[in-house]
């Protein structure tokens, strides 16, 4: 079976003892929720053992990992109806950076030090800053997949009647460079991804991806 519901190792180990043949779990995962997928955690360890993977949703953030606030540096820049989005999604989907008194410009602060991060590995490899998003998530645990939602890098302009957003673009590049080992060790230190047992640079789990028929308009249906 493949679970879809986020289910907590207690259930998975439930779904197991009934003799359940698990596939793999649907878990939330992206650059600043990284509980679910760290190889040591309970759900890792769990996974290794019972040779099932993770499809990672929100490997996004929903949008906070796009262009979608790239171009403001500091808390003050948004606009009311811009911060209330960004706490909204912040909290849907990166907890694992909150606590008491954590409040809305320390959550800015440490985005910006991600999104940082992933501009200048973007300007770097000349690609997108949700395809570095994207191809350290696939580099990271092998076995794992990802699942990008239909509004992948959704941005104020496309909203405002500006120039269509080309989804498929970055969602090509992922599969036209691999993130070298230095810039996968950044991009863990910066989202609090502790383990060393990430793959090597050039290694997504998925073989010789470079050599994808990009041209076979079928992959993309």
């Amino acid at each position: 079976i493949n679970i879809d519901q986020n289910f907590p190792p207690s259930l998975l180990r439930s779904a197991l003892g009934c003799g359940f043949n698990v596939h793999s779990n649907d878990v939330l995962g992206n650059l600043m929720n990284t509980n679910n997928l760290q190889p040591k955690s309970e759900l890792g360890v769990l996974c290794n053992d019972h040779g099932f993977s993770r499809l990672v949703s929100a490997p996004l953030g929903r949008g906070l990992f796009t262009n979608q606030y790239c171009q403001f540096q500091e808390w003050g820049q948004l606009s009311a109806s811009s911060k209330k989005m960004f706490n909204t999604l912040f909290d849907s989907c990166c907890k694992m950076h909150t606590g008491p008194g954590f409040d809305s410009e320390q959550k800015w602060k440490r985005y910006r030090t991600i999104m940082d991060t992933l501009e200048s590995a973007a300007f770097k490899y000349q690609v997108s800053v949700e395809s570095i998003a994207l191809r350290w998530l696939l580099q990271l645990n092998h076995g794992d997949s990802i699942s990008v939602g239909t509004h992948l890098g959704m941005d104020f302009i496309e909203d405002q009647g500006g120039q269509q957003y080309s989804r498929y673009r970055d969602l090509r590049q992922v599969f036209t460079f691999s993130l070298e080992e230095d810039d996968m060790e950044r991009l863990c230190r910066v989202s609090g991804f502790t383990s060393d047992r990430h793959l090597q640079s050039g290694q997504s789990g998925m073989g010789a991806d470079h050599e994808i028929d990009f041209t076979n308009k079928a992959l993309w249906v």
